[in-house]
């Protein structure tokens, strides 16, 4: 899977089906999610409006984790280890640097997680 990213481009991410089977499945079933990126503590979040609860939640989250936030139904990308205030259902991990590839993230940059298929002409002006 990976992330195309408004301003940075495209980083590899992988989901791990083991670490919240109910949540990547339904994640699968969407192919695609898109909005706009903002930062929270140690990360970067994006709304997807997925509509689920917590599955084998967590707050210590390593650096280079992709999460689901159930508070505002969001994509979460941690680019630091961190406890986070609120428990996230971890799915997976970014492959490389996360604060490398992110770290310059613009707030409101268009972000969109693909499963699946090639989106690339998304970042094109």
């Amino acid at each position: 899977m990976e992330f195309l990213v408004e301003g940075v481009g495209r980083v590899e991410g992988e989901l791990l089906r083991f670490l919240a089977p109910r949540t990547v499945d339904a994640l699968l079933r969407g192919r695609s999610f898109e909005g706009r990126a903002f930062r929270t503590h140690g990360g970067i979040y994006f709304p997807i409006g997925l509509g689920m609860g917590n599955e084998k939640p967590i707050r210590e989250v390593p650096r280079g984790a992709i999460a689901y936030w159930p508070r505002p139904s969001a994509i979460c990308i941690f680019l630091e280890e961190v406890r986070f205030g609120d428990k996230v259902t971890r799915l997976g991990g970014i492959r490389g640097d996360p604060r490398s590839q992110l770290g310059g993230l613009r707030e409101g940059s268009r972000i969109r997680m693909v499963l699946g298929r090639d989106d690339r002409e998304y970042l094109q002006p």
